[in-house]
């Protein structure tokens, strides 16, 4: 195998994006604090998706709450803990670290595979796919529409002379190569630019450029606002995953799926770990284990 490189990419956010953040922030810590004493996870996985979403899609976007049954099965209400507010669609820091490196790939002549999380309502890899065109990347992205046995054929028809492809990780997290024995495409510099909080998918999706027959050193990058619940996340998965590493001494796909089993777990820690403000350290030295 080829040498193979890890690195967290740590972002400042934008004096107006951050300002928009510890709004939303604000009111949801509250609200989770409360009914975590509770064990009351209604607003739970709203909270993790705006927090982890917010500060790459901001605008666009509903209320954030839950319904509150009626006592003694009366009529219910609707509870708004907040409505994040839209704050403009300009290019923002992480998405301008995103065009910095898939130009510098591009001019090592290396193809870059993107991985993104948010596809649908709040679609973060159409916004950057079309950043990445107007940037003059050729650019294509991988939609969840192309079904598992036509995503082989599928890269091998639009992989070739690309620079860029977007995908939710779990679109390729096994069973597929991203690069072509015979050399007519090759991605070996992955970038998550979002990796929310399944540890099963992210380090098999981490893999598929390196892998036996790749002939090209491989990078993966890990993208995260600093201060947010980006950082927390990727903080606790690799502080998680090297844990697992130190018991099992390896991995296998068997202890990678049995994680996958985890992401609740994670849900709750990641609430927990906000709620009562607790320093989960820094990212970078959590993966450098």
């Amino acid at each position: 195998l080829p040498a193979y490189a890890e690195e967290i990419v740590s972002v400042e956010m934008d004096s107006e994006q951050a300002e928009a953040y510890r709004y939303v922030e604000k009111p949801l810590v509250g609200a989770i604090k409360a009914m975590l004493r509770k064990n009351d996870r209604r607003l739970l996985g709203a909270m993790l998706n705006c927090l982890l979403c917010y500060p790459d899609y901001p605008f666009d976007w509903d209320q954030i709450g839950y319904y509150e049954r009626g006592e003694g099965g009366g009529n219910g209400c609707w509870i708004n803990v907040v409505t994040p507010p839209d704050i403009g669609k300009e290019i923002r820091p992480k998405e301008q670290q995103l065009l910095k490196i898939v130009k510098a790939e591009r001019a090592a002549r290396r193809q870059v595979w993107v991985y993104v999380q948010y596809t649908n309502k709040h679609d973060v890899l159409g916004r950057l796919a079309e950043l990445c065109k107007e940037a003059g990347f050729r650019t294509g992205t991988l939609r969840a529409s192309v079904l598992l046995p036509k995503r082989e054929e599928w890269i091998a028809r639009h992989a070739p002379g690309k620079d860029v492809i977007l995908s939710h990780p779990q679109l390729v997290e096994t069973g597929l190569d991203l690069f072509d024995k015979g050399g007519r495409h090759n991605f070996p510099t992955l970038v998550f630019y979002e990796t929310g909080y399944n540890t099963f998918t992210l380090r098999q999706a981490a893999r598929r450029a390196w892998r036996l027959a790749q002939t090209l050193p491989c990078k993966v990058f890990y993208l995260a606002y600093n201060k947010t619940m980006q950082e927390r996340a990727l903080t606790l998965m690799g502080k998680k995953i090297a844990a697992s590493m130190a018991i099992e001494g390896q991995f296998t796909t068997e202890g990678l799926a049995a994680m996958a089993g985890e992401e609740g777990e994670i849900q709750m820690a990641l609430a927990r770990s906000l709620a009562e403000h607790i320093d989960e350290g820094d990212a970078k030295r959590a993966w450098s284990k």
